[in-house]
């Protein structure tokens, strides 16, 4: 293989050794950076397939986190976001559930919000990371329910107005504003 190939990532093995290096490297500045908060970073096995390898910064999963679509998790995500913001940036992955959030988030500049996402089939349920807002939707004055500054995303994930939630396993209508 030549340098050509190895710098376009088609051979999987070099993808892998070049995450591993990124990985080491961004951990490497983090614990410079932040003497009491210990980055997770780690290659994460998604439940669908990506165009990618996933790598995150922390899991909500790892803080006692689930996607019950009853427990509000606005806190947890918050703290999360805030210590990615504290370090300069990272991924938090939320894998596939129903997250319930009661409040208003705020993404720090540099934070990607990662979610596990499998595109909807017609009559099917919708499956993957939901986001359920029941906050900021929709306003024309006040706090919106996701906060982004400079350089933030949410990738792969699905945005739900979570009153209007169906007590059906089907999720029929998202609602975006």
């Amino acid at each position: 293989m030549n340098i050509p190939d190895m710098l376009l990532l088609k051979n999987r093995p070099y993808r892998y050794c070049l995450t591993l290096l990124l990985i080491l490297s961004l951990r490497f500045v983090s614990y410079s950076q932040v003497t009491d908060l210990t980055p997770r970073w780690k290659l994460i096995n998604t439940k669908y397939p990506t165009i990618d390898d996933v790598v995150a910064t922390f899991s909500v999963n790892d803080f006692g986190t689930t996607g019950d679509g009853v427990t509000d998790v606005t806190g947890t995500f918050q703290t999360l976001l805030n210590k990615l913001g504290q370090i300069g940036g990272g991924v938090l992955f939320v894998p596939e559930g129903k997250y319930v959030i009661k409040g208003n988030l705020l993404f720090p500049k540099g934070i990607m919000h990662r979610g596990e996402w499998k595109k909807p089939v017609k009559g099917e349920p919708v499956v993957g990371t939901i986001l359920m807002a029941y906050s900021g939707i929709g306003v024309k004055s006040g706090t919106l329910f996701i906060t982004m500054e400079t350089s933030a995303a949410v990738m792969d994930a699905i945005l739900y107005k979570g009153k209007h939630q169906s007590a059906s396993p089907h999720i029929h209508h998202p609602f975006y504003s």
